[in-house]
């Protein structure tokens, strides 16, 4: 069993990938009045294969990162009477290991979207994910706390909620970060708004 989970993770893996940046693309057409934007469900797989990069990026940073920490505790533990500081020192982490990644929400958004729209490589799309939020730092946090509110919402009834509140917060992301990054999104008041090519670099708060 454990071997078939092993070898039944990678397409999993995968298949999240996929299913993300299809759902980015949509929502990023949708925001653009793109005409036809299920079509991008189905995204390149050059753009599925940065985002699996950055991810895994991201991940091993934050697994270097956690095993520092439990060294650390580790260690503290393993000292005469140091039972009880280590223990401090586990809630200590978990603390601030749940501020850490509300802050890399915070900080890494859009990066989601910056891939999705294929515009960098995977550490590149990183990069500009970060700097557009350090360009726009309040617009960014206002956003994220929506998102969160509004997960927590779709969570609150059993996750059937999500079926709504994701869609939502996926569109919502969208149309930040295409207004962030000065590109054009739909004008409600005209259904006929041309979709312009993106400009950069993003624009300032």
């Amino acid at each position: 069993l454990a071997i078939a989970m092993l070898l039944f993770f990678p397409f999993i893996a995968f298949l999240s990938c996929y299913t993300t940046v299809g759902f980015a693309r949509v929502s990023l057409a949708v925001a653009r009045n793109q005409p036809s934007p299920l079509s991008e469900l189905m995204p390149p797989m050059i753009v599925v294969f940065r985002f699996a990069v950055g991810g895994i990026a991201l991940l091993l940073g934050l697994g270097v990162l956690s095993l520092l920490v439990i060294i650390v505790i580790a260690l503290v533990g393993s000292i005469q009477g140091g039972e009880a500081i280590a223990l401090g020192l586990g809630i200590l982490a978990m603390i601030l290991g749940t501020i850490l990644m509300f802050a890399a929400q915070w900080v890494l958004w859009p990066w989601i979207f910056v891939v999705s729209d294929g515009k960098t490589s995977a550490l590149g799309s990183i990069r500009l994910g970060y700097h557009i939020t350090m360009s726009n730092k309040v617009t960014s946090l206002l956003v994220v706390i929506i998102a969160t509110v509004l997960s927590m919402a779709g969570s609150a009834a059993c996750y059937v909620g999500q079926f709504v509140t994701t869609p939502l917060t996926m569109l919502m992301f969208a149309v930040g970060y295409l207004l962030l990054t000065n590109q054009a999104i739909d004008n409600p008041k005209d259904s006929m708004a041309p979709y312009v090519p993106p400009s950069y670099p993003p624009q300032q708060n």
